[in-house]
């Protein structure tokens, strides 16, 4: 068994309800949430978290020594290992987190820190991936799962799902298409992960039977 931890700004509430959905169903095995911890205290995920999947919550607010990566990332350590989500015990997923983990942090939980995003990296790093796409008028995006590293979204990708873009496509329809494909995609690595099945060689993240 692994003990999970979640890190969330409130910006993709489905995709944490997907994730612990799956686990409370047993879809993802071998896993046990303990701890959800947010920027944001009035977010609806710290609510699902809490009154649907009776997890305790946490908030550091984003206020908090804002310039200082170090300090906060210190009291987010704290708070995950008086859970128990420490490194020899499990992952830390990050969902819709909108802060920048510092390198001590990256470090002691290294190959266990997993992101989502939602482009198919390399392509459209950073803020608003699901707009770069329509700007640049590709013909196919998705989403990408990958293990947070000390540069922003250039972690060893875990997996990653395609999704055609429509004619049609605005940003909301877009993103709203990339968030169910993010609902699937994340419990499935969290459960590869969880069963032991992800090896690193590499630049290459490597599925094991």
């Amino acid at each position: 068994m692994v003990n999970l931890g979640i890190l969330t700004s409130g910006a993709a509430d489905m995709v944490l309800a997907s994730v612990l959905s799956s686990i409370d169903r047993g879809i993802v095995k071998n896993v046990i949430p303990k701890i959800v911890v947010s920027t944001n205290p009035s977010i609806e995920s710290l609510k699902i978290a809490s009154e649907k999947f009776g997890l305790p919550t946490y908030t550091i607010p984003d206020t908090i020594d804002k310039s200082n990566r170090l300090s906060y990332d210190t009291e987010i350590i704290r708070v995950l290992e008086e859970n128990k989500v420490t490194p020899d015990a499990g992952p830390v997923c990050l969902i819709g987190f909108r802060r920048i983990l510092g390198p001590n942090f990256v470090k002691l939980f290294w190959m266990r820190t997993m992101n989502i995003h939602p482009s198919l990296l390399p392509s459209f790093p950073g803020l608003f991936a699901y707009k770069q796409a329509i700007k640049h008028g590709v013909k196919v995006t998705g989403v990408t799962v990958h293990f947070v590293d000390k540069k922003v979204d250039e972690g060893t990708i875990i997996a990653q799902s395609c999704l055609a873009l429509l004619e049609n496509d605005t940003e909301t329809s877009l993103l709203a298409r990339l968030l169910e494909k993010t609902c699937h995609l994340y419990p499935y690595c969290i459960n590869l992960f969880s069963q032991g099945r992800l090896r690193v060689s590499g630049r290459k993240v490597l599925i094991c039977e």
